[in-house]
């Protein structure tokens, strides 16, 4: 479930047929001489820089990517191409193989162009002036090189700040902006461009953030202004109705038919990141967790000796909750406990040093790992053939379920699943209570204290 990285680039050399005008019919008797170049490709972008050597398409051996004998000096050549090569090869690796303390480097394209024309990095993240889309992009790259967001988050910014541009240049008749022309009643009418293409909140607030995030570096060059940074935190558009852990109006949850289906089918999957997944599933039916709180939990929080989950800080609601493991349940923690015990939290979803106070990459990281999850057990619900999508959410209505059937009192059970009252209990739960209510009628309260004759 880790992000998708980046392959280290290798390169391969290209005569450059485009740029030389040639009208020779027959192709394996033309003369014509083209320019050879290196071209490395990373990420679908280019990084090229030119040799000093010209060939006709008969003397270059592309398969191969050698000088064919026919040309003069063709061993001297091919070592001084290979010498090139390795050159910026291994300037790469250097590059990569480098760290800043624990930190891995990572590889942008600016930084590969950088390598493969032999320019010094120390000029690369230098804004020379206060353009806003310069400043926006190069902010990206140099927080993907130092490794403080992801291929996918560092793709995704990018792709935002360029429709962005295309929205400035619609309405300004400019693809350049300065820092300090941006107000909020642009940043208004991008937000209404938005909605009318139909994007939902939590995309629109996505957009947003690289465009807040380099005002506040503007802002701290003295380029723009702190009350826009401020003005555009407010713009964020609510988004309550996407929260991973909303309680659904209707309940979806497994039989005990349908677990017994799941069970068969777990030693079945070949994928072992599936039948992990599905291990945080079925965690959650027997603890009643949902994803926000089976992501953040800590090994620190597990006794097991006295067979519980102690003071754990559930995420909705921010209060302490305390449980008791069921041995199912425990049965996971130890399976995971083998391998994972050196992390902080259990199931491996986070970083040992995710700082669980900042609510905006909590939520967003959250987000990102039920996506990812939804994926998986998308297939395991298709496989099962449900007549609803399997989430993880999923697993917690049916822990709900399975215990108003056992006749777990619902005051008992609105502790378990940290609600903030039973009566939120009640009103989730509601269409499962009528039921069990009139069995402990009839089984419980059907006594009779009437006289004779009634």
């Amino acid at each position: 479930m880790g992000r998708r990285k980046a392959d280290r680039p290798t390169g391969k050399f290209k005569l450059r047929t485009d740029q030389t005008k040639c009208e020779c019919t027959d192709k394996k008797k033309c003369k014509c001489k083209f320019t050879l170049y290196l071209e490395y490709t990373l990420n679908r972008k280019f990084a090229k820089t030119t040799t000093e050597y010209k060939f006709a398409s008969t003397e270059w051996d592309g398969k191969n990517q050698k000088v064919k004998g026919t040309v003069a000096n063709y061993n001297r050549i091919n070592a001084q191409l290979a010498k090139l090569k390795n050159g910026i090869d291994k300037d790469i690796i250097d590059y990569l193989d480098n760290t800043r303390g624990n930190t891995k480097r990572r590889l942008t394209i600016d930084i590969l162009r950088a390598i493969v024309q032999r320019k010094p990095l120390s000029t690369l993240g230098k804004i020379e002036n206060d353009e806003f889309f310069a400043m926006a992009k190069q902010l990206q790259e140099t927080n993907y090189s130092q490794n403080k967001i992801g291929i996918s988050k560092y793709e995704n910014n990018l792709c935002q700040i360029n429709m962005f541009q295309r929205f400035v240049k619609q309405e300004t008749k400019e693809d350049i902006i300065k820092c300090n022309e941006i107000d909020i009643d642009l940043i208004n009418g991008f937000i209404k461009w938005k909605q009318e293409k139909g994007n939902k909140p939590v995309t629109i607030n996505k957009a947003l953030f690289p465009i807040k995030e380099t005002l506040e570096l503007a802002s701290i060059k003295g380029l723009a202004s702190a009350e826009m940074v401020y003005l555009i935190s407010k713009s964020y558009l609510p988004e309550e109705n996407d929260s991973v852990d909303k309680e659904d109006d209707d309940v979806k949850y497994l039989t005990e038919e349908q677990l017994q289906i799941l069970l068969e089918i777990y030693p079945t999957l070949n994928n072992e990141r599936t039948r992990e997944i599905l291990d945080m599933f079925l965690f959650s039916v027997h603890t009643g967790l949902r994803i926000s709180d089976i992501v953040t939990l800590k090994w620190s929080q597990i006794d097991f000796e006295t067979r519980d989950i102690k003071n754990k800080i559930i995420i909705k609601g921010r209060k302490s909750l305390s449980i008791p493991l069921t041995s199912p349940s425990l049965k996971i923690l130890e399976k995971w406990k083998i391998t994972y015990n050196h992390n902080v939290y259990v199931f491996g979803l986070l970083p040992d040093n995710f700082d669980l106070n900042n609510d905006k990459l909590l939520k967003d990281t959250i987000g990102g790992k039920n996506r990812t999850i939804l994926q998986s057990l998308k297939v395991v619900g298709k496989k099962m053939d449900l007549p609803f999508t399997l989430t993880m959410h999923k697993g917690r209505h049916t822990y709900a379920v399975l215990a108003i059937n056992r006749d777990v009192s619902l005051h008992k059970l609105s502790l378990l699943l940290g609600h903030g009252s039973i009566m939120v209990t009640e009103k989730v739960y509601a269409e499962f209570l009528p039921t069990t209510i009139k069995e402990e009628v009839e089984t419980k309260l059907d006594f009779n204290f009437l006289p004779d004759g009634y």
